[in-house]
C-alpha cells in the first residue's frame, strides 16, 4: 500500500483515535508539523513499529539503552541483536535516575534511551531530563491515545513518541521531532523499516499551500 493510500484509509481503520488527544489541544492535524514534530503513520503492530524506529534512529556504531519490563528482556535483546545493535536492558519496575546515569557514564556509545510501556509520568520526566543532560535522544512508546499530551513532548524531552492504537492493532503512529528526524537519513538497517523514507513520502504529498516548516 502506498503512503498516500495509507493516509486515505486512516479514518476507515479507526486510527484517528491515536492522534485525537493532540488534535484537541489547539493543533489542527493539517498544521501539526508547525509544532516542530512530524506525525508518521506506520502499518505495523507494537513490536513491529518499535523495531522500525530502533532500526531507523540508532546509527551504526551507536548503542541503545532500553527501559522495559524484565519479562520481555529476551525478546528485545534478540530483536536488537537481529538489527546489529548493542542494547543495555534496564528493568522498568526498578529503574532509577542514578542507575541510568551510571550506565550512561560507563557507555558513551549509547545514543538513545528508549522506554517501552512505562506509564509513570515521574519516571518519564526523569528519563527525559537525563537524556537532555547527557545529550542523548529519548524515545517513548505508549499504548493508546491519552497517555501523553502535546505539552509533554517538551516537558519530557521526547524526541520520538511511538503510539499504538487500541482499536487498530496493525496501525501505529510515530511522532518525531523534526530536528532529530532529519538526522536519520540513510540510517535504516532495512529498507522496509525506514522512518525517514516514510516521512519523506508524506512530505511529498503535503499541500504546497501550507505554511513553511522549520527545524
Amino acid at each position: 500500500m502506498t503512503t498516500a493510500n495509507y493516509i486515505e484509509n486512516v479514518a476507515d481503520r479507526n486510527i484517528g483515535s491515536i492522534i485525537s488527544s493532540f488534535a484537541g489541544q489547539g493543533v489542527s492535524p493539517d498544521f501539526f508539523y508547525l509544532t516542530g514534530y512530524e506525525g508518521i503513520f506506520v502499518e505495523a503492530d507494537r513490536s513491529q513499529v518499535c523495531e522500525c524506529v530502533i532500526s531507523s534512529v540508532v546509527s551504526l556504531n551507536s548503542d541503545l539503552l532500553l527501559v522495559v519490563n524484565s519479562s520481555s528482556f529476551d525478546t528485545w535483546s534478540e530483536l536488537c541483536d537481529g538489527l546489529g545493535i548493542n542494547v543495555t536492558l534496564v528493568d522498568a519496575e526498578h529503574v532509577s535516575p542514578s542507575s541510568i546515569q551510571a550506565i550512561l557514564d560507563d557507555n558513551h556509545d549509547i545514543s538513545h534511551i528508549m522506554s517501552l510501556g512505562v506509564k509513570d509520568r515521574g519516571v518519564l520526566v526523569a528519563l527525559g531530563a537525563l537524556a537532555r543532560a547527557n545529550r542523548r535522544s529519548f524515545v517513548v512508546e505508549v499504548e493508546g491515545a491519552d497517555n501523553i499530551r502535546l505539552a509533554d513532548l517538551e516537558v519530557m524531552n521526547i524526541d520520538y513518541l511511538v503510539q499504538t492504537s487500541d482499536s487498530a492493532a496493525d496501525m501505529s503512529l510515530v511522532i518525531a521531532r523534526r530536528s532529530k528526524l532529519v538526522q536519520t537519513e540513510g540510517n535504516a538497517r532495512r529498507p522496509n523499516q525506514d522512518i525517514y523514507a516514510m516521512w519523506q513520502s508524506t512530505v511529498a504529498v503535503r499541500s504546497s499551500s501550507l505554511k513553511p516548516m522549520y527545524l
